[in-house]
């Protein structure tokens, strides 16, 4: 049975994808300012965290840049973009300066990923949770092969977030 929810409280939920487009321009702004603190964020972040394509791209020539070991700037990452043919569709450098000059601060770059990350996980979740309605649907599997594939779903969510948690015993 399903819950009724009445059309006054229907309007709090909403269809569109949780994400949060200030946030994923301000780490990579903070990146842009700051980019020591891209081996901070790379710790958490990856690129299928970003939601919008152009902001996912401008992830993705970070990560290319420090797999070459090569410095991120302005320049480089302008380059790094060009060579995937993206730099025109994200906006060109306007672009990747409105990120630098729009970044309140390099100083809380974790804050922002962590927003970019939870926004992430709650469309995992969506997506799992999707997929799970799908497959209860599906008559010809059995309850118990559909129970362990809501627990692979469910444990595939929180083993990245597991693998940030776990720290070293000498640092405990």
């Amino acid at each position: 049975m399903t819950e009724f929810i009445p059309p006054e409280e229907s309007s709090n939920i909403t269809s569109q994808q949780p994400h949060n487009r200030e946030a994923e321009e301000a780490v990579l702004g903070a990146v842009l300012i700051y980019p020591e603190v891209y081996f901070e964020l790379a710790q958490k972040l990856k690129s299928e965290d970003f939601y919008i394509i152009r902001n996912r791209w401008v992830w993705e020539a970070f990560s290319s840049l420090i797999e070459r070991r090569q410095n991120i700037d302005l320049l480089t990452v302008s380059a790094a973009l060009n060579e995937k043919n993206h730099l025109d569709e994200i906006g060109g450098t306007p672009y990747l300066t409105t990120l630098i000059n729009q970044t309140p601060t390099s100083l809380h770059a974790q804050a922002y990923a962590e927003i970019v990350e939870e926004n992430a996980m709650r469309r995992r979740m969506l997506e799992a949770a999707n997929q799970l309605a799908q497959h209860a649907y599906d008559r010809g599997k059995s309850i118990n092969t559909l129970l362990d594939e809501a627990e692979k779903s469910v444990f595939g969510l929180s083993e990245r977030r597991i693998t940030y948690d776990l720290q070293p015993i000498q640092d405990v």
